[in-house]
């Protein structure tokens, strides 16, 4: 099986776990992550539709959600959408999405609240996308 891991800060510290707690017949063929980086980023920035294409995964794991101060609930929903579409255009077979990571300090802790309630109300409407909620 060939996994792509893709995520923010949080994920910096994530994926390594992640990676070595994987069975040997596991190989991770994509890491993204990108410090302060939301959904919008990746799509503007444009590169990541081909690196997924490219990396051809089984399996896409994204975690973000934290760093959506400036993002709406239409505008957000086209960005999670976006990175959907790139994942399901790589040959994924599917999509593992994990909530925003808690935070206690603000503006974090509110923003990824509100992150959390648009992850729910969105992928309630997309089954075929595993969403793990990662509030504690």
């Amino acid at each position: 099986m060939r996994v792509a891991l893709i995520g923010d800060s949080q994920s910096e510290a994530l994926w390594p776990r992640v990676k070595k707690l994987l069975p040997p017949n596991i190989e991770v063929v994509l890491t993204r992550t990108q410090r302060g980086w939301a959904e919008s980023h990746y799509r503007n920035e444009g590169l990541l539709a081909a690196q997924l294409a490219e990396a051809k995964p089984d399996l896409v794991v994204i975690e973000l959600g934290g760093n959506n101060a400036t993002l709406h609930t239409d505008k957000y929903r086209g960005a999670v959408s976006w990175m959907l579409d790139a994942a399901r255009n790589s040959a994924a077979s599917r999509v593992l999405y994990l909530g925003p990571a808690a935070a206690t300090k603000e503006p974090y802790a509110s923003n990824k609240i509100w992150t959390r309630a648009a992850q729910q109300a969105f992928f309630a409407e997309h089954p075929e996308v595993v969403w793990m909620d990662s509030f504690p």
